[in-house]
């Protein structure tokens, strides 16, 4: 005979792998994943709920698919500014080089790690 404590565990396993299945699929970090799976399984009935209301992303992200090149292309941002992203060593130094040579006031730079090379050095000697 079928006890009613056997088909709420059944149904709690049901739910539960469902919604593992569903943070382990959709969830954009693995440690945020992780918890979920500890929390949808370790808190029966609670655990799945907690998940449905608040581990599910329902805000939609109209730039999703796109690259950062696409979406940040060269922006005019204030009157007579503009942002334009440089990819790949070569080209970016000559950009950045041309743009600070030719600057009337100011220019804003932000890039990762000038190397101990012939470019880096030019960007360091410069006088930032």
């Amino acid at each position: 005979m079928i006890s009613v404590m056997h088909v709420v565990s059944v149904g709690h396993v049901l739910v539960a792998f469902g919604t593992s299945i569903h943070a382990v699929l959709v969830h954009p970090q693995a440690r945020g994943a992780a918890l979920w799976l500890g929390i949808i399984w370790l808190v029966p009935w609670v655990g799945p709920l907690l998940y449905l209301a608040i581990g599910v992303n329902r805000v939609p992200r109209r730039a999703r698919g796109r690259s950062r090149i696409e979406t940040a292309a060269t922006t005019e941002w204030r009157s007579g500014c503009c942002m334009m992203p440089l990819v790949g060593g070569d080209a970016a130094y000559r950009e950045m080089l041309a743009a600070i040579e030719g600057a009337e006031r100011s220019v804003h730079l932000s890039t990762y790690i000038f190397d101990n090379d012939r470019a880096g050095a030019v960007c360091r000697d410069i006088g930032w």
